[in-house]
């Protein structure tokens, strides 16, 4: 007995061309999507960085505008109890402060840029700069080669010296 089959060809279904299809997708899709949640990551960390270096600079101006606080030991000098306060802030909020670098700088005239002591009377009522800054590589996730040399800084400008209210 002779039988004779007679095959049927059946065309691919919509599935599972469409399964093929959703693999190449994803494929394509998902290496773009991880690159916008790492860099969102990123930012996130570096907008947190500097809003952290801008408290610290703040609330160490103040003090340092101020005068020199009556609880201040003679042996400490008030421009390194700011560069200590600045440290201890952003050490407190996970930073390494051995890395950041802290400066206080005459803000304007001749002497522009050039070392401020708050100590000295001679300073009195004169404009100072403080500025913080910390390398990029201490504070990213993920330190990429190109931002390698950038630097995170925050500085404020103030005027050295108590005001006293007439009656």
């Amino acid at each position: 007995m002779f039988s004779c089959r007679k095959t049927v060809r059946r065309s691919p279904s919509p599935d599972s061309r469409r399964r093929g299809s959703a693999t190449v997708e994803l494929a394509v899709v998902t290496p773009l999507f991880l690159m916008l949640v790492l860099g969102m990551l990123e930012f996130g960390r570096a907008f947190h960085t500097t809003s952290s270096m801008d408290s610290a600079v703040r609330d160490a101006g103040r003090l340092a505008s101020m005068g020199r606080p009556e609880s201040l030991p003679e042996s400490q000098s008030l421009n390194d109890k700011v560069s200590n306060d600045i440290r201890a802030t952003l050490a407190a909020v996970g930073f390494n402060s051995d890395a950041i670098e802290v400066s206080i700088l005459h803000a304007d005239g001749t002497n522009a840029g050039s070392p401020f002591d708050l100590d000295d009377p001679d300073n009195e009522m004169q404009l100072f700069r403080i500025e913080a800054r910390i390398p990029y590589t201490e504070v990213s996730a993920f330190p990429l080669r190109y931002l390698r040399d950038h630097v995170i800084k925050s500085s404020i400008v103030l005027r050295l010296g108590r005001s006293t209210l007439a009656s």
